[in-house]
């Protein structure tokens, strides 16, 4: 487990003693505007929405971002980012993170929490939407070393984060060719609504007190923070679901952020942030479909409604048009992308984690990283 809480060698202290986090400004939709500073949404931070919404009035001087400052969500997507854009607003179910109780170094800070957050996805509130309350927030353990060792875990972080922008450039380049070929392919093909090429199921929320992590009933997925590249991830499992997903569904994201998708190699239970497309078998490509929704993944997302959490209803998934082309070129496609796929990991073995640099060279982990 990740900064597994009863490793004697390391020191943990709980995040409410290490910052002050203040909560972004719930921002109403009559405040938008075109001009003044962006509003930073979850959406904006977890890449299924790139367009902003901007506010010119007065506004509380702690939830201004600038460049470089730490933020941590704990609604609906959890996650750890730092701020690369101009001067901006935080809105709410966002925290900016103040260093103003212990000596932290920032970057330490960033990798150090991801993982904390993972663990504590178990103790998220909420059927639709998980969040952390504060004090489940507040009461989380992270490893906190000196900070001369977070200053050198930092360095090694840093020179990650430069092999991911090189490794990044040349999955762009592949991810462009798949892209050339899809319209040099389909263009010439009639594009028709999502349900003459699939069915969808939408998900339902089961009753939280079925959830388990001990493999009793099926596995149960809630939303995008279970994906991977391709297959989705099990955390959790249902005793009593609700709605189900056949194997080799693909699940969609349909709830805050919008458009992702998986495929799941099994039977499985789906949550209220999810919806399942099955292929009609006798005229579509499982792999054909699932590569052109991700291809297709922010024209989707910005199909999203909601002011705090954008989210999309059947109906919206209805309206997502596919091209219908014969089977074989379908196929045709599928296989193209699987031979891209190959040369991509060929070319880039990605240091995705910190743990990657420091299995290589030996770093302590700080009971960041499994051993």
């Amino acid at each position: 487990m990740f900064g597994a809480v009863d490793n004697p060698k390391v020191p943990f202290e709980q995040l409410g003693n290490i910052a002050t986090y203040v909560n972004g400004y719930a921002f109403k939709p009559s405040d938008w505007g075109t001009e003044g500073l962006p509003i930073i949404r979850i959406q904006n931070l977890s890449g299924s929405g790139d367009s902003f919404n901007y506010y010119s009035g007065t506004y509380p001087p702690a939830i201004e971002i600038n460049k470089g400052d730490i933020m941590i969500s704990w609604s609906a997507t959890l996650g750890v980012f730092v701020w690369d854009g101009p001067k901006a607003l935080l809105n709410q179910h966002i925290f900016k993170v103040y260093f103003d109780k212990l000596e932290v170094n920032p970057t330490y800070f960033r990798v150090a929490v991801e993982p904390a957050l993972e663990r504590s996805a178990s103790k998220v509130h909420g059927s639709t939407m998980t969040h952390l309350t504060k004090k489940t927030f507040d009461s989380i353990m992270v490893p906190l070393p000196s900070i001369n060792q977070q200053n050198e875990f930092a360095s090694f972080v840093h020179q990650v984060d430069k092999s991911k922008a090189i490794v990044q450039k040349c999955i762009d380049k592949y991810d462009l060719l798949v892209k050339s070929r899809f319209i040099e392919l389909f263009d010439r093909y009639e594009k028709v609504p999502l349900t003459e090429m699939a069915d969808i199921t939408m998900g339902q929320s089961p009753n939280s007190s079925t959830y388990n992590d001990q493999g009793v009933g099926v596995p149960f997925f809630q939303g995008k923070s279970e994906f991977t590249d391709t297959f989705v991830q099990i955390n959790k499992y249902c005793s009593e679901p609700k709605k189900m997903a056949k194997k080799m569904d693909i699940l969609m994201s349909v709830r805050a952020p919008v458009g992702a998708v998986n495929l799941t190699n099994q039977e499985c239970c789906i949550g209220r942030g999810l919806a399942a497309i099955t292929p009609k078998d006798e005229i579509t490509d499982v792999w054909f479909l699932f590569n052109a929704l991700r291809i297709m993944e922010q024209q989707i997302s910005d199909m999203g409604v909601g002011s705090t959490f954008t989210a999309i209803s059947k109906d919206d998934m209805k309206k997502i048009r596919i091209p219908a082309a014969p089977l074989p070129i379908q196929i045709q496609f599928s296989n193209f992308v699987e031979q891209v796929d190959k040369s991509k990991f060929i070319e880039t073995v990605e240091p995705d984690h910190p743990a990657v640099f420091q299995n290589v060279h030996g770093f302590p982990s700080f009971g960041l990283i499994s051993t």
